[in-house]
């Protein structure tokens, strides 16, 4: 078993005879693109067990951070653990990630850290249909605020991965994102978790 880890700007990647490659970390700070990484390693995804994404969001970001719609991805049909960390902006919307998790066609656990900006519901919230997720078990959020990124996200796993059995959130409350609503947000989640799921609730 391999792995590898890439923290940086975009640079030409050359990945050659990495029959043993299992894990890969892609990262960036903001204005940093993510998702060019993808067609080198592509021929990798079908055997990858874990993937972690550090994705920016900001006024910077190019269509390579905010979604893979664009992108023609193979199936990555060993991949179990998929765990993606925002920072920047969340203004934007993570509904363009989600062809990347539909096609972890046997993914048990998706985790998801945000790192926050600011507290603003910021619009709108969309839903998302989309392909059944009938091998997600567990869904763990770090960073919760109850902004709009953050329930669309959830909403979309909760209506999508028909066998979700275990939902861990953390909600991290620290002077720059509380409001008045912190408390009508938390309760805002725990609404459209659906019945039957094993919830447990942090605040830190």
């Amino acid at each position: 078993m391999a792995f590898f880890r890439y923290f940086g700007q975009c640079i030409e990647l050359n990945i050659r005879n990495a029959s043993s490659l299992s894990s890969v970390f892609i990262g960036g700070d903001t204005g940093h693109e993510i998702a060019y990484a993808f067609e080198p390693l592509s021929k990798y995804f079908p055997q990858l067990e874990v993937l972690y994404l550090r994705i920016p969001l900001g006024v910077l970001s190019t269509q390579y951070n905010i979604g893979v719609e664009h992108l023609q991805l193979p199936l990555l049909t060993t991949l179990k653990v998929l765990e993606l960390h925002i920072f920047g902006d969340h203004s934007f919307s993570l509904l363009g990630w989600t062809p990347l998790i539909e096609a972890c066609v046997v993914l048990e656990k998706l985790i998801v850290k945000f790192d926050c900006y600011d507290i603003g519901l910021n619009g709108n919230i969309t839903k998302r249909g989309g392909s059944p997720l009938k091998s997600l078990k567990t869904l763990e959020i770090f960073g919760y605020c109850g902004r709009r990124i953050d329930i669309e996200l959830a909403t979309y796993v909760f209506e999508n991965a028909v066998n979700l059995q275990h939902v861990f959130v953390e909600v991290e409350l620290m002077p720059y994102n509380v409001s008045p609503d912190s408390p009508i947000r938390i309760s805002k989640l725990k609404e459209i978790i659906p019945e039957g799921v094993s919830f447990v609730l942090k605040e830190s």
